[in-house]
């Protein structure tokens, strides 16, 4: 019997120690894949095109709470919110979906209608039309397809 437990204690101690060691591996690199993940999320919110969407939807929701069916001094405070912010949205549009820049190149298009004077007596009837039935519902979209493409960088 003695000889029987000089093979099985070390035989058990070599089970023991090889189970315990796999186990240390795989809560290791569990881990480490865990803060590998970290990381990567830390430089998704470096990312330019994450910045770049980030900005959008601040844009699309400054735009959105202005234009609101009920809102007064639609046009004063769309051209106010394209002066401020259309430069940067243009020069970010490559980051962009293709229906995100429609849009926002719809926005740009009225806006430039506003701002030339050539322009705005021919025009003015259709940027109103659009500033009264589209813009709110268009910043919306916008402002959903910008979340949706930053939930994306996320993944």
């Amino acid at each position: 019997m003695d000889e029987l437990w000089k093979v099985l204690i070390p035989a058990i101690a070599l089970v023991l120690g090889t189970l315990i060691g796999g186990l240390l591996t795989i809560i290791t690199t569990i881990i480490i894949n865990s803060n590998n993940r970290k990381l990567e999320k830390i430089k998704v919110h470096d990312n330019p095109k994450f910045q770049a969407l980030i900005r959008l939807v601040l844009f699309a929701s400054h735009i959105r709470n202005r234009s609101f069916p009920l809102a007064e001094n639609k046009i004063p405070d769309f051209m106010s919110i394209m002066n401020e912010y259309s430069d940067e949205m243009l020069s970010n549009s490559l980051y962009f979906n293709k229906e995100t820049q429609e849009i926002l190149d719809e926005f740009d298009e009225n806006y430039g209608c506003l701002n030339a004077p050539e322009l705005v007596s021919e025009t003015i009837d259709d940027v109103h039309e659009f500033i009264e039935t589209e813009l709110f519902a268009k910043s919306e979209r916008l402002r959903d397809l910008a979340k949706t493409q930053a939930k994306e960088l996320l993944k």
